[in-house]
């Protein structure tokens, strides 16, 4: 754990780290990026931290929904 962030779960979004109301402006800025006929079929990862709680996946989730990003794909390392 890096110590400047403390004990708290960190969301990140590409390389940056970033807060719940920031998912909305990425999502949107992405999409931009991309021709519309495309947009429908971009498929979000979320890669989970075993330790995650599940509170904050939904919340993300609730987020990414709020930007229409519907498809998401969920990773986490296996477990030992």
């Amino acid at each position: 754990m890096i110590k400047e962030l403390g004990s708290e779960p960190v969301l990140q979004l590409n390389d940056q780290y970033a807060r719940m109301d920031e998912i909305d402006p990425w999502v949107k800025q992405g999409n931009d990026k991309r021709d519309e006929q495309l947009r429908p079929k971009i498929t979000r990862s979320l890669k989970v931290d075993k330790e995650t709680n599940m509170k904050i996946v939904t919340e993300v989730k609730q987020e990414l929904r709020k930007s229409n990003a519907l498809k998401i794909n969920y990773s986490t390392t296996q477990g030992r």
